[in-house]
């Protein structure tokens, strides 16, 4: 539940997720940091209070107590340590029991849908942009296809054509 909560909330890679350690997390002041993916940049969030309470709730019942690993999810299964990879086999049967149904499961769907919900929340492409880590605006662009409402009302008006 906590990693759905994260890919959704902050539209996070499987890298980033893999990566997360328990020290960014910053719990006084309530900030988690995203680290940077793909050549992106580390991000620093405002730690959702419902994201906040079921990483505890991960950690106090989910998470194998004593093992020396930094990261905050671990494979319980041989190889025994931190995720790597794909998430879509651990998060597909927790999706369904939520009763999600999407075409897929994997992280990059859940970061789609969390951009196209800032979109459709009045989110700027530069938000958009920060919350995602993407360097470029044009990296964002990808996901204004999908509020085509919105894009015509951003559009200029077109010059008449002239002979």
């Amino acid at each position: 539940y906590a990693m759905l909560l994260l890919l959704a909330t902050y539209g996070m890679r499987a890298g980033q997720l893999c990566a997360l350690c328990l020290n960014d997390i910053n719990w006084r002041q309530n900030l988690l940091r995203i680290p940077g993916a793909k050549g992106g940049r580390e991000v620093v969030m405002p730690l959702q209070a419902a994201v906040g309470e079921a990483i505890v709730d991960y950690l106090k019942r989910g998470r194998p107590v004593g093992w020396p690993f930094r990261q905050v999810f671990l494979r319980i299964r041989p190889p025994i340590g931190p995720l790597h990879g794909v998430l879509t086999n651990i998060i597909k049967p927790y999706a369904r029991k939520a009763g999600v149904e999407i075409p897929s499961f994997g992280s990059h769907a859940w970061r789609h849908a969390c951009a196209t919900r800032m979109l459709e929340g009045g989110q700027s492409l530069k938000t958009i942009r920060d919350v995602l880590g993407h360097e470029s605006i044009e990296t964002t662009f990808i996901y204004t296809k999908v509020d085509l409402p919105a894009l015509r009302q951003a559009a200029l008006e077109w010059p008449e054509a002239t002979r």
